[in-house]
């Protein structure tokens, strides 16, 4: 995770899309927080803060790192994904 704003009762996990990292979902998470929701902005290995992780970079590794998140949250959760976050949003539920 690579920031998290707000401490509602429930939260959104949002997956930026491919080569983007979390800073692209800064003002949207920002305004979700006003609306008392805790946002959790992910950044996937090989991007942004996370530039420097080992790989592998697949999809399912981003769907357990998502996932892994969502568990540590420990409240009801929406997860978001853009373009290839999408489908990583879609995984994170066989996870």
């Amino acid at each position: 995770m690579s920031r998290r704003t707000g401490k509602g009762a429930a939260a959104l996990v949002v997956h930026p899309g491919f080569l983007d990292d979390a800073t692209v979902w800064h003002t949207f998470a920002d305004l979700a927080a006003e609306a008392d929701l805790d946002v959790a902005l992910l950044e996937p290995a090989g991007v942004g803060g996370r530039a420097g992780a080992p790989g592998p970079y697949t999809l399912q590794r981003m769907a357990e790192d998502a996932g892994a998140v969502v568990d540590s949250l420990g409240k009801p959760c929406v997860v978001i994904g853009q373009s290839m976050g999408a489908q990583v949003a879609e995984l994170v539920v066989c996870v």
